[in-house]
């Protein structure tokens, strides 16, 4: 009768868990309910395209167009919305248990109510990579600095989540990079407990498979050997924008016979009329494919003789982006929309003719987004977000909570990495910096409830048995 109680115990827990993500995963759907459809922004487009390396868009990976299409079949773009939220709500409460070491019902949905204020909703809501960005960094943390409290399913559900998330966008790897390499940093200051060879080696297989997957997709799409064929494109383009690129294309083309020498007063004063214009001259001359070899020679060359330009421009551009969390930028203009040659209004009417009204009536759709009011309560979330995160860590060190001290320097060390990546290589917008900063408001709620509890270990001799232990899922 005992064991059968608590069978029948685990069995509540369960369904009231369940019944909480589900309930989780509606919270980070109201964006896209609100605005009558799911949200897409100008590059979407190219995400709903073809799973065909060799045929899709030079500057994406395919791996977020493999993991949309099973979801949508060209029919809706529904489904995709609801299981970006389920993953998401899921993996959040993954997360808080083990940072926390227990996480209640309440506790959890308290917890995903505040989140519903951030940007996190209308990146699940949202047809882009961006949802998975703290995946890839908050779940590798979890492998490196709490995989102790995590059961043994968990851990290689993890390596598997963050392995498939870090090849969705370009951004991600060097992120994922960023974040083991601070790890390894914090573990060397005996910040976590040990975790053993197996266990750290869970750390580096994301990685390992996630540049192995990229490597073959990139080497079958190019034709040959090729890991990431954009870098150098979109590094020629942030040059150009700078000028530092014309400039060194000025110096060298009387003795250069590089293609764009002879249309340096055509070169467009932005990265991204130089990068996506059809009349600026590298989309003539025939774009990355056509002129891989050169962008290499320029990039390179530009760095050499302009290195404390750049390096000075750069860090300005950086600077801007790490307090520019406004999410305006990951929401198309109307005039995007209305034109013939849009690429969202060409897909929604080839791909899903069927929602195409529904999409230009939406709220994005019809440009009647309280955008202002948004980007207001996402900032003012943040940045209570970053007082109270610090005020947990003074309360972590004094506690001698290490691995809650550990986790805050990490997430800080990749607040700037991303920072770096995106303005250096791309450009400043507001959406790059903040899909990260909800890590934030994750980090100074979770860090509070396990702080004014008292946080309670759990090992791996905690974990045994069928399903997770009772205290993981609430009460």
């Amino acid at each position: 009768m005992v064991l059968a109680g608590g069978r029948n115990g685990q069995e509540s827990d369960w369904i009231r868990t369940a019944v909480a993500i589900l309930v989780a995963t509606l919270l980070l759907t109201w964006p896209a309910l609100y605005n009558g459809y799911p949200l897409l922004y100008d590059d979407s487009a190219s995400y709903i395209d073809t799973i065909d390396p060799r045929l899709a868009m030079w500057a994406r990976p395919i791996f977020y167009t493999l993991f949309l299409r099973p979801f949508h079949m060209h029919v809706t773009l529904w489904p995709t919305v609801f299981v970006q939220a389920l993953i998401l709500a899921h993996f959040v409460h993954l997360a808080a248990r083990a940072v926390g070491g227990r996480v209640s019902i309440p506790a959890y949905l308290a917890l995903m109510g505040v989140l519903s204020l951030t940007m996190l909703p209308w990146l699940t809501s949202m047809i882009m990579p961006h949802a998975f960005t703290v995946v890839v960094v908050l779940g590798l943390c979890l492998l490196g600095l709490f995989a102790e409290r995590l059961q043994r399913w968990e851990r290689l559900y993890l390596i598997v989540l963050v392995a498939a998330t870090t090849t969705f966008h370009n951004s991600h790897l060097p992120l994922a990079v960023c974040t083991v390499a601070a790890i390894l940093v914090v573990r060397l200051l005996r910040a976590a407990p040990p975790l053993g060879l197996a266990r750290g080696a869970a750390v580096a297989i994301p990685l390992a498979l996630a540049i192995v997957a990229q490597t073959a997709a990139n080497s079958f799409g190019q034709g040959t050997l090729s890991f990431a064929p954009a870098s150098s494109t979109f590094m020629l383009g942030r040059l150009v924008g700078d000028g530092t690129a014309v400039a060194y294309l000025r110096d060298v083309c009387p003795t250069e016979k590089y293609a764009l020498c002879p249309y340096l007063d055509e070169l467009p004063p932005t990265t991204d009329e130089f990068l996506w214009s059809k009349t600026a001259p590298f989309r003539r001359l025939g774009g990355p494919q056509a002129l891989q070899a050169e962008t290499r020679a320029i990039v390179a060359g530009t760095l050499r003789a302009y290195p404390l330009r750049q390096l000075t421009i750069t860090a300005r551009h950086v600077a801007q982006q790490l307090f520019d969390w406004r999410i305006d930028s990951i929401i198309p203009e109307p005039d995007t929309i209305e034109r013939e040659d849009s690429p969202l209004r060409t897909y929604m009417e080839g791909m899903f003719p069927r929602e195409y009204a529904a999409f230009l009536a939406s709220h994005v759709g019809s440009n009647t987004l309280p955008l202002r009011a948004i980007n207001g309560l996402h900032a003012a979330v943040t940045v209570v977000s970053f007082a109270v995160g610090l005020l947990v860590v003074v309360a972590a060190v004094r506690r001698r909570e290490m691995q809650l001290v550990g986790l805050a320097a990490i997430l800080a060390v990749v607040w700037f990495c991303n920072a770096i990546v995106t303005a250096g290589i791309s450009g400043v917008f507001g959406h790059y910096q903040g899909r990260l900063a909800w890590m934030f408001t994750f980090y100074a709620v979770v860090g509070t409830m396990t702080l004014y509890r008292g946080t309670v270990p759990l090992h791996g001799s905690d974990l045994a048995g069928v399903g997770p232990p009772p205290h993981a899922l609430g009460g």
